[in-house]
């Protein structure tokens, strides 16, 4: 039986569009839009961009004005909350503009085919569904500057009101492995499931004492972790997002453990560079002029910004 997929990817500036009848482009924090962020201020031209190409996270019911503390997770509140406007799919995922997910179907194509050519196809995927349940990236090793037992301290995860992400977090301390940047494909049951769990632990964190939590998570921050804490009152602001990315990792962990899991990322290519394995797309300086440069595979195509 064919299932049903839509796989959202979170936008927060104006960049290469990714959108076809799986491919859902949504507005990350756009209630927050225009107001300045740690990547600056949004011109006129890149948000009337994001208006014209694809819905926002600030319909229904939403919390697109907390996407400066949770990032994509604004994202997958609005789809959480308003799940029909997306037609009810038996599948979602999430990527993000700059990141996809390299499956098992790709071929080495070029960058007008890379939708509907190189495996987000309602085919291709559920041709993946037939013997898989979840999809996910493989971990990496914890990130050495941030300090694991001082985010369990920070949220206090606990059994009795936690009992299955805690179970996972005692697997954590013995398996040692993170699952970042929130890419996943999974079952809607599982969605909701993963939403229902670990959205209540946000809203707490968010609470917290930021100076105090910051101590506890960064004991010997890296450079530019401190500069921005020191513009920011002792804060880093995406710590509430990094903090579910550990949260949600627990989760992830419960669904490897108890369906038909896809690890999507080889464990040989972790400490190669990421784009070898995802595309990537990146603004950067070429001969003093700002560009974009796009990689699929290991494969470089650089445009002229506009």
């Amino acid at each position: 039986m064919n299932k049903s997929i839509k796989i959202l990817v979170a936008y927060h500036n104006k960049a290469q569009l990714f959108k076809n009848d799986i491919v859902v482009p949504i507005h990350a924090g756009r209630a927050v839009a225009k107001v300045k962020s740690k990547d600056g201020t949004i011109s006129d031209q890149d948000f009337k961009w994001l208006m014209d190409n694809m819905i926002g996270d600030d319909t229904g019911e939403n919390i697109s004005e907390l996407n400066r503390d949770l990032n994509e997770w604004t994202v997958l509140y609005w789809a959480w909350k308003n799940y029909d406007k997306l037609g009810n799919p038996d599948y979602i995922g999430l990527c993000h503009y700059r990141r996809f997910f390299e499956l098992p179907i790709f071929k080495r194509k070029l960058f007008a085919d890379f939708l509907n050519k190189h495996g987000y196809s309602q085919e291709n995927f559920n041709a993946i569904f037939e013997k898989y349940d979840f999809i996910y990236g493989h971990p990496n090793p914890p990130n050495p500057h941030i300090s694991f037992d001082g985010w369990q301290k920070a949220v206090q995860l606990s059994s009795k009101y936690h009992p299955l992400l805690y179970k996972e977090y005692l697997n954590f301390q013995t398996e040692n492995k993170f699952y970042c940047n929130n890419m996943f494909i999974m079952k809607k049951e599982d969605f909701f499931k993963m939403c229902e769990e670990c959205f209540p632990v946000a809203f707490d964190f968010i609470k917290k004492d930021k100076k105090s939590t910051m101590k506890l998570v960064y004991p010997n921050p890296m450079p530019y972790v401190q500069k921005l804490m020191d513009e920011n009152g002792g804060w880093y602001p995406r710590s509430t997002s990094f903090m579910m990315e550990y949260i949600s990792g627990f989760y992830f962990m419960y669904l490897r453990h108890r369906t038909r899991s896809l690890m999507l990322y080889k464990k040989q290519f972790v400490q190669q560079p990421f784009y070898k394995k995802v595309l990537s797309l990146e603004n950067e300086v070429i001969q003093g002029k700002k560009h974009k440069v796009l990689r699929i595979l290991g494969f470089e195509i650089v445009f002229k910004k506009n």
